[in-house]
């Protein structure tokens, strides 16, 4: 009898340590989590990769002297539908210590000399996020690729690691690593 309530506690003890303190699935790039989604549901989330750009890059930004200097790094991920109908991303990227600043560059309208298409719309050349109005119209299974642009600021360094879901003191779901 006592060697059953001996197992019997140790199966609880497994139990609880399995449901805490974990910090999600550990993949490589290129491998597809399904995590949960900004404003609730599912959606298939894979981290293609990150490439480093050149601080000429940046020369395309309305106000690029106030980028002097900086490394652009570009993170390349796909999204698949699964049961949501938006797109809206949750990456924090890291470089194991310190966590990148995201930038968020708008697309803007320019002028053009053609009277019949007097404005045409300029997105940013090397990195273009995932396309929410395609994405919303995909079948479930299907997939946009996207791009998201960080740059080191405040002593971080070059990225190792991209986490989903890592946001006001959670630990995330999913996190890739090079």
């Amino acid at each position: 009898m006592k060697l059953w309530k001996a197992c019997a506690a140790a199966s609880m003890c497994v139990i609880a340590v399995t449901g805490c303190g974990t910090s999600g699935r550990q993949l490589k790039f290129g491998e597809q989590a399904t995590v949960t989604a900004v404003r609730g549901g599912t959606i298939g989330v894979t981290v293609v990769g990150i490439e480093a750009g050149g601080n000429s890059d940046l020369s395309e930004l309305s106000n690029p002297s106030k980028y002097a200097g900086e490394t652009p790094y570009y993170l390349h991920y796909r999204l698949t539908k699964t049961d949501l109908v938006e797109s809206t991303t949750d990456f924090v990227v890291t470089d194991g210590k310190n966590e990148l600043t995201h930038l968020t560059v708008m697309g803007s309208l320019d002028a053009t000399a053609d009277p019949d298409h007097p404005l045409s719309y300029h997105q940013f050349s090397k990195c273009v996020q995932a396309d929410s109005a395609e994405f919303r119209k995909l079948a479930k299974g299907g997939s946009v690729e996207g791009c998201s642009i960080y740059l080191p600021e405040h002593g971080a360094g070059a990225p190792t690691a991209v986490e989903w879901g890592a946001r006001d003191g959670k630990e995330p779901e999913a996190t890739w690593n090079r």
